[in-house]
C-alpha cells in the first residue's frame, strides 16, 4: 500500500524518543496510550488532543463548540479503547478576541462536556497569546486483558460502526464554504457502546477523521482489506446524504473529508455477532452493519451506482499535499471521486 504522509510524519518525530517500559501498546495501535500501572495494578489509558487547526481555518467558531470538542474528542479516544473515564486535564490559551462573553460560553461547553462524558476536569493551565487554542490529557481505567486495539480483526469479521457517518464533513463543509443551511454538531461520547463493544471486538478505532480515513488506517494496521457491502444511503447521516444530493456531490464526498463524527467504527466476529446484538440491545443501543473484513488489502465501496474501489491513500494524502488550501483541497477531493 502507498504510504501516508501523515503516518510517516509522526514515526519520524517519535523515532528518537524513549519508550516507557509499561506501555502495552504500540505505535498508532490503540487511539489512547495505555500504561500498566505496577505488576498487578490496573491499565491506565491516556490520551491528549488538541483543538487549533480548527480555530485558526473557522471550522469551529461556537466557543460553546469549542469547549465542548475540547473535552469529546478525548473522550472518544478513550472509548475507543474500552477504557472507563477518570477525569481530564485542560489548559486554555487565550487570545484577544477571548471576551467575558467568549470565556463564559467556551467554559460552558467545557462544564456540559466533561459531565456528559464522565470526565470530571482535575485541572490544567491558563495562557494568553496571539491566538486561541485548547487542548487536554483525558485519562482512563482499563481492565487487564480487555482494552481495545486497532490491530486484530480477521477476513471474515463483520464490520459494525456505533452510529451513521458523514455529519462531520457535512458540518466542515457547510462552515468552511458559508452555506446557508442549519447542520447541528455536537458528537457525544460513546462510552455505553464502548463497554459492550469490548466484551466482542477483534478492533475498534474511532471516526474522528472519517470513515475512509478510519478504514485506511485500520487495513494498514492489519494488513486486511474491507468491503463496504450496503449502499451509502444506509449508512449516511440524513443530513449529510440531503446536503450530497442538494450540491451534486458524490455520496463518497462526505466520507472521504478529514473531519469525522466520532463515532466508533469496529470489527466482531462472525460466531458472536448474535451474542453482541443481543447485549447491545439490553444496553438500549443499535450497532449498524457496514460489511466485512476481506483478505486483500483495498477497499470497495457499493454505491447506488455499482462497486468502486477509492485509492483511499491518495485521499488521505490530498489534504497534506494541499498544505492548508481548503478551496484547492475541497475542489480537487470532489474532482477525485466524482471520476471514480
Amino acid at each position: 500500500m502507498k504510504s501516508i504522509i501523515e503516518n510517516q510524519f509522526i514515526e519520524n518525530l517519535t523515532r528518537f524518543l524513549p519508550r516507557c517500559k509499561a506501555q502495552m501498546n504500540g505505535l498508532q495501535e490503540t487511539d489512547a496510550e495505555i500504561i500498566r500501572i505496577g505488576p498487578q495494578g490496573p491499565l491506565l489509558a491516556l490520551t491528549m488532543d488538541s483543538i487549533a487547526e480548527e480555530i485558526e481555518t473557522g471550522l469551529y467558531s461556537d466557543p460553546f463548540l469549542l469547549g465542548w470538542m475540547a473535552v469529546l474528542v478525548n473522550a472518544s479516544d478513550l472509548s475507543a479503547v474500552g477504557a472507563r473515564p477518570l477525569g481530564i486535564l485542560i489548559n486554555e490559551t487565550f487570545g484577544p478576541q477571548a471576551d467575558a462573553a467568549f470565556v463564559n460560553r467556551l467554559q460552558q461547553g467545557i462544564a456540559q462536556a466533561s459531565q456528559a462524558c464522565e470526565l470530571p476536569v482535575l485541572g490544567g493551565d491558563t495562557n494568553f497569546s496571539g491566538h486561541t487554542e485548547l487542548s487536554a490529557c483525558a485519562v482512563g481505567l482499563c481492565d487487564e486483558g480487555s482494552f481495545l486495539k486497532r490491530r486484530g480483526c480477521r477476513p471474515g469479521d463483520l464490520l459494525y460502526t456505533t452510529g451513521r457517518m458523514g455529519l462531520g464533513n457535512a458540518f466542515a463543509l457547510r462552515q468552511l464554504k458559508h452555506l446557508p443551511l442549519e447542520i447541528e454538531y455536537r458528537p457525544q461520547p460513546r462510552f455505553m457502546q464502548s463497554g459492550v463493544i469490548r466484551e466482542f471486538a477483534t478492533c475498534c478505532m474511532d471516526s474522528s477523521d472519517g470513515l475512509l480515513t478510519t478504514l485506511d488506517q485500520l487495513m494498514r494496521i492489519n494488513d486486511l482489506g474491507f468491503d463496504v457491502q450496503r449502499d451509502p444511503d444506509s449508512y449516511l447521516h440524513p443530513r449529510a446524504r440531503d446536503l450530497c444530493r442538494s450540491m451534486g456531490l458524490p455520496q463518497t464526498a462526505l466520507l472521504a473529508a478529514p473531519h469525522g463524527e466520532f463515532e466508533l467504527v469496529f470489527t466482531i466476529p462472525p460466531e458472536r455477532e448474535m451474542l453482541f446484538l443481543g447485549k447491545s440491545r439490553e444496553a438500549d443501543w443499535q450497532p449498524l452493519l457496514l460489511g466485512t473484513v476481506t483478505k486483500n488489502p483495498g477497499l470497495r465501496l457499493i454505491t447506488e451506482t455499482g462497486v468502486i474501489t477509492p485509492d483511499t491513500a491518495e485521499i488521505r494524502n490530498l489534504f497534506d499535499q494541499q498544505h492548508g488550501n481548503m478551496d484547492g483541497y475541497i475542489r480537487q477531493l470532489i474532482q477525485y471521486l466524482k471520476s471514480l
